[in-house]
């Protein structure tokens, strides 16, 4: 996975690659601070159920026990390829964990 700026004046710094890349934590910084600086996580989940399930489970873990990730949560966006649907319910497309969807919802806004 990967985030790109087409914009001269955005930067990213990568804090952290999760899971072997499938995962991108980076900080979004305007060279002239004409905005504050806010995070993004960019994630493509496995498409395989059990592995999805750790990849996420994992994530979230990684995210919330660390000092240096947890604290810019509020100033975050998680975007990417989730490889599950918060709109459909059959259970052949498959779900996330619970603790996943838990914690989306205390620290995030769906906006789809």
């Amino acid at each position: 996975c990967g985030i790109v700026s087409f914009t001269p004046s955005i930067r990213f710094g990568l804090i952290r690659s999760v899971q072997q890349g499938r995962g991108l934590w980076a900080k979004v910084i305007h060279t002239n601070n004409a905005f504050d600086p806010y995070y993004i996580l960019n994630i493509y989940a496995p498409a395989n159920a059990g592995e999805r399930h750790a990849f996420l489970r994992d994530t979230m873990l990684s995210l919330t026990q660390s000092a240096e990730l947890s604290s810019p949560l509020e100033q975050s966006i998680v975007l990417g390829d989730f490889n599950y649907s918060y709109e459909r319910n059959d259970s052949s497309f498959g779900k996330a964990p619970v603790s996943w969807r838990d914690f989306l919802a205390e620290h995030f806004v769906n906006v789809m």
